[in-house]
C-alpha cells in the first residue's frame, strides 16, 4: 500500500472517529433531552391542574366559611333564615347562587330568594352527601334548569350544638373551565381538555364537546382507562394522520382529569434539531479530516518520491549523484540528511572493501594450510582419548561390580541391625514382664501370709466357740435338772395343798402354775440342748476344716514362696540376656554405620569413574569435533577466499 493511500485510510478512520463520537455524544444528549421533555410534559399537565384545584379549594374554602358563620348562629332561626347571611357571595362573581337548606325542608337563595315548597333540598345530592359525609363535598357537573348554564356546586353542612341541621350550597359557573382550556399551551403549541373522572367533558379546546364522553374521541379515548390508573403522564397518538403527544394529571380535589394535545413536531422539535446539528457535525468531520489528511500526505509525499528515486540508483550501484536538498527540519528533512550520509559513507565503504578484499584473499590462503595441520593433529589426539576411554569403562565396570557385592553385604547388615534390634526389644519387654511377675509373687506371698495369719485366727477362734458351746451345753443340763426338780417340788405341794383343803387352795393354783413353768422351762432347756449338740458338731466340723485350710495355706505359701525365688533367677537370667543382646545391638550397629561408609566409598568411587568415562568421552568427542571444525575452517578459508574473489567482482560494479 503507497503513502498517499494510506494516508487516505486514515482519513477515513478519522472521520469513523468522529462520526462514532458524534454518534455516542447525540445518543447520550437525545437521552437527557427526553428525559428533560418527559418531565416538562408531565409538569405542564400538573401546572395546569394544580391551577384548576387551587381555584376549587378557594371556592370550598369560601362556602366553608359561611357554613361557619352559619353554624356560630347555634339554631338560632330567625338568623338563620335572613337573607343577610348569604350576602358574602356578593363579593365573589364566579358563584352564580348560594342556598341554605335545613332539613324541614326550608330552602332559601340569596338571589331567588325562599322557594320552600318548591324544591325539596332533602332530595338533592349536595344537600345529602353534606349531611353523610360531614364534609364539603363536589356535586357532579350538571345543566341549571334555570340558566342553562353547565356548573358544579359545592354542599357544606351546617350545625347547630354539634349536630347537623342543614346544608350551604354554591353553584359554581364552569365557564373559567373554557377560559382555561383556551389558555393552556406548550411552548405555544397544544389544545387543553378537562373531563370528569368518568370520561364526560367539561371543556374543551379542540377535540370532542361538552357533554359528550372522553371515550368517544378517536385516537385519545382508548387510553382513557390508562389515565385514571397512572393520574400523571403522557403517550403518543395518530389524531388525524398527524402525530401528536397528549400529556395529563389529575385535580385532586374533584378527582377530575385535565389534559393537553400538542403536536409531536412541536415536543420533540429540539430532538429533531439535536439529530441536524449532529449530522452536520459528521459530515463536517469526515469532509475535514480528508482535506487535512489530503494536504498533509502532499507534502510528506513528495520528498519521499525523491528518496525513492535515489535510492532505486543506489540499488543500481550509481554512487557519483549529488546530495538530495534538505527542504525541512521534520523527520522528513532528518531522513534525507541521513540518506546523504549513508550514500558518502556507503562510498567510503567500498573503497575501504577493495583494499580489505584483496587482503582477505591472501590471509584465507594461509589459514588453509594451518587448518589442515592441526586437523591432523586433532585425529591423533582423539584416537588416543578413545584407548583411554575404553580402559576407564573397563574400570567402571569392575567397580561396578564392587558396588553389587558391596551393597549385598549392607543389606545383610542392615537384617542383622533390624534382627538384633527386635530381640532386643523383645528381652526388654521380657525383663520387664519378668520385673513385673517378680513383684506380683512378692505381693502373692505377701497376700498368701496374710490368709494363712487370717486362717489361723479364725480357726482359734472357731476352737473357742467350740469351748464355749460346751460351756453352755453343761449349763442347759443343770437348767434342765432344776426344771425336773421344781417340777417334783410343784406336785408335791399341789399334793399338800389338796390335802390341806380350802385353805390350800391358793397354794394349789401357784404350784400348779409353777409346775407348768418348770415342765416349760426343762422342754425349752430340752430343745437348747439339740441346738446345742448341733452347733457344737458344726463347730467341730468347722475346726477340722479350718485346720486342713491352715494346712493348705501353709502349702500354699511355701508353693508360692519357691515361685518367687524361680522368679528371681529368671529375672537375674533374663537382665543378663537383656544386658548381652543390647552389646550385640551396639556391635551391629557398628558394623552397619562402617558398612555404610564402605557402601559411600563404593558410590564415591563409582561416580568419579562415571565422570572420569564421560569426560574422556566428551575430550574424545571435543577431539573428533575439533578436527571435524578443523577440516571445516579449512573449507571455510578455501570459501572465505572465493568470497574474497567475489566481493572484488562485486565492489567492481560500484561507480565511486
Amino acid at each position: 500500500m503507497r503513502l498517499r493511500q494510506k494516508f487516505m485510510t486514515l482519513a477515513w478512520l478519522m472521520g469513523a472517529a468522529i462520526a462514532l463520537v458524534c454518534v455516542i455524544s447525540y445518543w447520550f444528549a437525545s437521552e437527557e433531552l427526553e428525559n428533560s421533555t418527559d418531565s416538562e410534559l408531565r409538569l405542564t399537565a400538573t401546572r395546569e391542574a394544580t391551577q384548576l384545584n387551587g381555584w376549587l379549594e378557594t371556592k370550598r374554602a369560601f362556602g366553608e366559611s359561611t357554613s361557619n358563620v352559619l353554624t356560630s348562629l347555634n339554631g338560632n332561626m330567625t338568623l338563620l333564615k335572613s337573607r343577610e347571611v348569604l350576602g358574602t357571595i356578593t363579593s365573589d362573581r364566579e358563584i352564580l347562587d348560594m342556598a341554605f337548606a335545613l332539613e324541614d325542608k326550608y330552602i332559601a337563595c340569596y338571589y331567588a330568594g325562599d322557594i320552600t315548597g318548591k324544591l325539596d333540598p332533602t332530595t338533592r345530592a349536595w344537600f345529602n352527601n353534606a349531611r353523610d359525609l360531614d364534609k364539603a363535598f363536589f356535586t357532579a357537573p350538571y345543566v341549571d334548569v334555570n340558566t342553562n348554564a353547565y356548573i358544579v356546586s359545592i354542599g357544606v353542612p351546617v350545625k347547630a350544638n354539634g349536630k347537623f341541621i342543614g346544608a350551604t350550597c354554591l353553584d359554581l359557573s364552569l365557564e373559567v373551565l373554557s377560559k382555561q382550556v383556551e389558555a393552556m399551551n406548550y411552548h405555544g403549541e397544544g389544545a387543553g381538555i378537562i373531563t370528569e373522572a368518568d370520561g364526560n367533558i367539561l371543556a374543551t379546546a379542540q377535540f370532542g364537546e361538552p357533554t359528550k364522553n372522553f371515550k368517544e374521541i378517536d385516537g385519545i379515548g382508548s387510553h382513557f382507562d390508562e389515565m385514571v390508573r397512572q393520574s400523571n403522564g403522557y403517550f403518543e397518538v395518530t389524531i388525524n394522520g398527524e402525530d401528536m403527544v397528549f400529556a395529563y394529571s389529575t385535580v385532586p380535589a374533584t378527582g377530575w382529569l385535565i389534559g393537553i394535545t400538542v403536536p409531536s413536531s412541536a415536543v420533540f422539535a429540539p430532538l429533531k434539531n439535536l439529530r441536524i446539528l449532529f449530522g452536520v457535525l459528521i459530515v463536517g468531520g469526515f469532509l475535514s479530516a480528508f482535506a487535512i489528511c489530503l494536504i498533509f500526505s502532499s507534502k510528506i509525499t513528495a520528498p519521499v518520491a525523491r528518496l525513492e528515486e535515489y535510492s532505486i540508483k543506489l540499488a543500481e550501484g550509481d554512487l557519483t549523484m549529488a546530495n538530495l536538498p534538505v527542504a525541512s527540519n521534520d523527520e522528513i528533512g532528518a531522513l534525507t540528511r541521513d540518506f546523504n550520509g549513508m550514500k558518502e559513507n556507503l562510498q567510503k565503504l567500498i573503497a575501504k572493501m577493495t583494499t580489505n578484499s584483496e587482503h582477505v584473499a591472501a590471509s584465507s590462503q594461509e589459514l588453509t594450510a594451518s587448518s589442515q595441520s592441526s586437523a591432523d593433529a586433532s585425529v591423533h589426539v582423539a584416537e588416543t582419548v578413545s584407548e583411554v576411554s575404553d580402559a576407564v569403562s573397563k574400570q567402571m565396570q569392575a567397580i561396578d561390580a564392587a558396588k553389587g557385592n558391596v551393597d549385598t553385604v549392607f543389606k545383610d547388615i542392615k537384617a542383622v541391625e533390624e534382627k538384633s534390634r527386635e530381640v532386643a526389644t523383645t528381652s526388654n519387654q521380657t525383663a520387664q514382664a519378668a520385673q513385673k511377675g517378680s513383684e506380683l509373687m512378692g505381693a502373692a506371698v505377701e497376700n498368701m501370709g496374710r490368709i494363712e495369719r487370717s486362717v489361723m485366727t479364725s480357726a482359734d477362734v472357731v476352737k473357742r466357740l467350740g469351748e464355749d458351746s460346751k460351756q453352755i451345753g453343761q449349763i442347759v443340763e443343770s437348767i434342765a435338772a432344776i426344771s425336773r426338780q421344781t417340777n417334783l417340788l410343784a406336785l408335791n405341794a399341789a399334793i399338800e395343798a389338796a390335802s390341806a383343803g380350802e385353805h390350800g387352795k391358793g397354794f394349789a393354783v401357784v404350784a400348779e402354775e409353777v409346775r407348768k413353768l418348770a415342765a416349760q422351762s426343762q422342754e425349752s432347756a430340752e430343745q437348747i440342748q439339740v441346738r446345742i449338740d448341733s452347733v457344737q458338731k458344726d463347730t467341730e466340723e468347722a475346726v477340722e476344716a479350718m485346720q486342713t485350710g491352715t494346712d493348705e495355706v501353709k502349702a500354699g505359701t511355701g508353693a508360692i514362696r519357691e515361685v518367687g525365688e524361680q522368679f528371681g533367677h529368671i529375672l537375674d537370667m533374663v537382665n543378663g540376656i537383656k544386658t548381652q543382646m543390647d552389646a550385640i545391638n551396639s556391635s551391629v550397629q557398628t558394623v552397619t554405620n562402617e558398612t555404610a561408609e564402605i557402601v559411600k566409598m563404593v558410590d564415591s568411587i563409582d561416580e568419579i569413574s562415571k565422570k572420569t568415562a564421560d569426560n574422556m568421552r566428551a575430550i574424545s568427542a571435543s577431539a573428533e569435533e575439533q578436527s571435524a571444525s578443523n577440516e571445516e575452517i579449512a573449507a571455510a578459508s578455501q570459501a572465505l577466499a572465493k568470497m574474497a574473489e567475489d566481493m572484488q567482482e562485486v565492489v567492481g560494479q560500484f561507480k565511486v
